[in-house]
């Protein structure tokens, strides 16, 4: 009995990691996707064309990339040390 018990704990423990590690992939993923949102819209793309390219609609498209556009620049940051 002990060691179905490990066997389950083992599954879940694996099968929790494994989603850790495709939620990393998919925020990634997600942050590559707006980036090139925002660039596409920086070129003079309209956000209809946009939204088709990236399987949203042109209102969701637009959103994401206000979104991305109100996100702080890392690049702009300035270095206290």
């Amino acid at each position: 009995m002990g060691d179905v018990i490990e066997q389950a704990d083992r599954a879940r423990a694996q099968v929790l990691t494994e989603l850790t590690e495709a939620a990393g992939q998919e925020a990634a993923w997600r942050e590559r996707k707006e980036a090139l949102m925002l660039k596409a819209k920086s070129l003079g793309v309209s956000a209809r064309q946009i939204g088709a390219h990236a399987y949203m609609s042109d209102v969701g498209a637009a959103k994401a990339i206000e979104r991305k556009r109100a996100e702080p620049d890392v690049r702009d940051a300035v270095s206290e040390t």
